[in-house]
């Protein structure tokens, strides 16, 4: 009962706006997440449809957050639940997830710091960098190798 919910991000549904009250904030856009993701306890992705790359979890893994998410707000990332984040579809089950994690540091603190070196060393710009390299010097090599 204590938990403040901020819930960030552009064009927020009217019927969420309406929701907003002194323990649950909708910003609607920001210039800059960051202020408030540095203050959350949990890092929370509910997302129940979309495509596309899931910058989201990666931002929330790089800011060394716990993270609650769903399977397709993961999708795609080579994250585990309940070793890099916690992931729940069913909307009781993604609370007790969030509470869960407010409320036992040590399990929060372990999740935040293995998605942190989840995506320091699959996701960060050097890791992605020389990947594309290795795969273009092979491309290169394999093309004019037999000219």
């Amino acid at each position: 009962p204590e938990a403040k919910i901020y819930i960030v991000g552009k064009n927020p549904p009217r019927t969420l706006k309406r929701r907003a009250a002194d323990d649950v904030i909708v910003t609607g856009y920001v210039d800059d997440v960051r202020p408030y993701a540095s203050k959350a306890g949990v890092y929370v992705v509910p997302l129940r449809m979309g495509s596309g790359t899931r910058l989201k979890i990666l931002e929330g893994l790089a800011m060394r957050k716990a993270i609650v998410t769903t399977t397709i707000g993961c999708e795609g990332l080579d994250v585990v639940d309940g070793e890099h984040v916690a992931i729940a579809d069913d909307p009781a089950r993604f609370a007790e997830k969030v509470i869960e994690l407010l409320v036992n540091t040590q399990k929060n603190k372990k999740l935040a710091d293995n998605g942190y070196k989840k995506v320091r060393s699959k996701y960060d710009w050097d890791v992605i960098t020389s990947t594309m390299n290795e795969a273009l010097d092979s491309i290169f090599n394999e093309k004019f190798s037999s000219v």
